[in-house]
């Protein structure tokens, strides 16, 4: 009878585990690599970003960058969001009061910008009477975009739009912002051309392997808004 009711209650024992493990609540994972949680679904990874949406560089009121200078510029610029340093290119002038010169003068401007030894390299002309930019926007280290650094700068909302809009599974941390709509969209591999509101970019990717192990986007970008409004 003892043996009867050790048995009995062994058994007892094991279904209650067994009903507590399939009930205990799932906790998400921690990306180790990125510093994010990452939160699986059926589709696609949620990033849990620790920024809020009124301290958001996008859609809130972030400060420590140069993006709320530019915000309602028709224009775009060049961007490392490890960083969230700006490469500003003024196709479009505009005056010190936020007011667009329709009359600017011919002829191109070169500029340069370097954001640091293993941080983003930018290099171009811009010819704004013809509304055109060409360069080249290139890096040195090889961490990629790194999820942790920009989770700084965005919150979670947009963070996870940002990496939706991505065709490659490899990130890249050079991108390109509009200053009027207050997007971002990363520069990819697979991508060469895109279409960004008034701007269309040619994106072309390269690698040094023979010089200083660099690499990066060879950039054409044209501002070409619409011709004819739509029905």
């Amino acid at each position: 009878m003892k043996q009867w009711n050790f048995i009995r209650g062994s058994a007892g024992l094991m279904l209650c585990v067994i009903l507590m493990a399939g009930c205990a609540e799932q906790m998400p994972p921690f990306n180790e690599s990125s510093g994010a949680v990452v939160l699986e679904h059926v589709t696609d990874p949620v990033y849990i970003s620790d920024t809020t949406p009124s301290d958001c560089q996008l859609c809130g009121e972030g400060k420590g960058t140069l993006l709320p200078a530019y915000w309602g510029e028709d224009n775009i610029g060049i961007i490392d969001l490890n960083t969230f340093r700006i490469s500003h290119i003024s196709i479009n002038e505009y005056d010190d009061h936020g007011r667009r010169i329709k009359n600017g003068w011919s002829g191109s401007s070169f500029n340069m910008l370097t954001t640091g030894e293993d941080c983003m390299s930018v290099w171009g002309s811009t010819d704004s009477s013809r509304g055109y930019y060409s360069g080249q926007a290139s890096m040195k280290s090889r961490i990629g975009l790194d999820l942790e650094k920009v989770s700084e700068f965005l919150c979670t909302g947009c963070l996870n739009t940002l990496l939706d809009e991505c065709y490659d599974e490899t990130y890249y941390n050079l991108g390109i912002v509009n200053f009027k709509t207050r997007e971002i969209r990363l520069l990819e591999k697979r991508v060469t051309t895109f279409v960004f509101d008034n701007f269309y970019i040619d994106c072309n990717y390269y690698e040094d392997e023979q010089g200083d192990g660099k690499y990066g986007f060879n950039l054409l970008i044209f501002y070409c808004p619409p011709r004819y409004k739509s029905s």
